[in-house]
């Protein structure tokens, strides 16, 4: 039977990779997918990618690891034809390519003692990713590669992260880091073009004490992305408006 939600779902038949799982889109063109469990200094578990074009990395590659933006995922660099996609080229170009997902996202809710449904759980931010995300998956990525230095290529919030990390361990990076790519860079959203985002600071206290009450500490939840399916199905214009809201 069809999920319910694909029977609104104003994008798929378009897009034939909509439904495709990451490793599905790595498979179709023609690489090798693996997942990488990473356990940070506190706790929190997270799922790296990493993609080849064969299944013996020769010793000495050189590794780059990308890490997205905020309320994103590994996925945003595979969006795009394969010959625009960056995770695609940098690994034809003979790169030996890593990706992160930040804790909270998708593909990195796991814990191993906090659940998802806790509030202690979503008590971070790009401080706590600098801090322990980050140096998690970069090591992890040395120790599994053999290389004594990563290129790190951050996104927006990949970015902040970085800037928070950096500074505060100057020597720690030098040892790891041969290269830090800023794309989007940022240190604060103050300035936003986004109206959710601009609501969202300026009620801040208001919603906080809401979302307590209810318990609801994940925002961007599986219940959300499902609601707008059906919401974009049923009213495609709605869809356009709400892009441009959230975006703009």
């Amino acid at each position: 039977m069809q999920n319910l939600f694909d029977l609104f779902d104003p994008v798929q038949g378009k897009d034939p990779d909509f439904n495709k799982s990451f490793e599905e889109i790595v498979h179709e063109n023609g690489y090798i997918f693996e997942t990488h469990e990473v356990v940070t200094e506190d706790g929190y578990i997270l799922n790296m990618f990493r993609i080849k074009k064969e299944q013996n990395v020769p010793q000495g590659r050189p590794a780059v690891f990308l890490q997205h933006g905020i309320t994103d995922s590994a996925d945003c660099w595979i969006m795009n034809y394969a010959d625009k996609a960056p995770a695609f080229r940098l690994l034809n170009e003979g790169y030996d390519v890593w990706l992160g997902n930040q804790r909270g996202t998708k593909y990195s809710m796991g814990h191993t003692t906090l659940s998802t449904k806790s509030k202690e759980y979503w008590e971070f931010s790009f401080t706590e990713m600098g801090r322990f995300d980050a140096p998690a998956q970069v090591d992890y990525i040395r120790a599994s590669t053999g290389v004594d230095k990563v290129s790190f290529i951050g996104h927006s919030q990949g970015t902040a992260q970085m800037f928070y990390a950096i500074p505060s361990r100057e020597d720690f990076w030098k040892e790891r880091l041969n290269l830090f790519v800023a794309l989007a860079p940022i240190t604060r959203l103050d300035h936003t073009k986004s109206t959710i985002f601009k609501q969202m600071a300026k009620h801040y206290k208001v919603l906080t004490s809401m979302t307590n009450l209810a318990h609801i500490y994940d925002f961007f939840g599986p219940l959300s992305q499902e609601a707008t399916k059906i919401a974009c199905g049923l009213i495609p214009a709605f869809c356009q408006f709400a892009e441009g809201f959230l975006i703009t």
